[in-house]
């Protein structure tokens, strides 16, 4: 539901006049499920699951319903075509958000890989760094979030 009012949220607001998903988008995704489901029970029988009850496996998700969450968590507005009189400086503004989030996860990697060097080799104390780490991450997250 969470995702339907991201989607809605500029359309709503009249800065979008319309919001699809791409076409590479769903190719993708419907590629993905078929690879997936190509040895389950849904492909060994006719049912409505599959389109004419012999085509592709269309109404079921080839996991669990955490990995679906997952998926949706946070909307890809890459992943989709806006069209409306805010489209240009909407997607500008989104696909900066994407180089941040990139950001953010090389760095988060970063921190914990040398957090693991210094408690293996260092002697470190593991709740020493992972309170200062706790400090400086949010300092940064706070900075982040005012500049967006």
């Amino acid at each position: 539901m969470t995702y339907l009012l991201q989607l809605l949220k500029p359309v709503r607001a009249g800065v979008l006049n319309s919001v699809a998903p791409a076409d590479a988008a769903t190719d993708r995704y419907n590629d993905m499920l078929q690879e997936r489901l190509e040895n389950s029970v849904w492909s060994q029988c006719a049912s409505w699951y599959r389109s004419g009850s012999r085509g592709r496996i269309f109404s079921t998700f080839p996991g669990p319903l955490v990995e679906l969450w997952w998926r949706l968590r946070t909307l890809r507005w890459e992943d989709h075509e806006i069209e409306g009189p805010g489209a240009e400086k909407w997607r500008r503004r989104h696909t900066r958000w994407s180089y941040k989030r990139l950001l953010v996860t090389v760095m988060l990697a970063d921190v914990l890989g040398t957090l693991a060097f210094v408690v293996l080799f260092r002697g470190v104390k593991l709740s020493e760094i992972v309170a200062q780490a706790v400090r400086v991450w949010y300092h940064f997250w706070r900075a982040l979030m005012s500049s967006c």
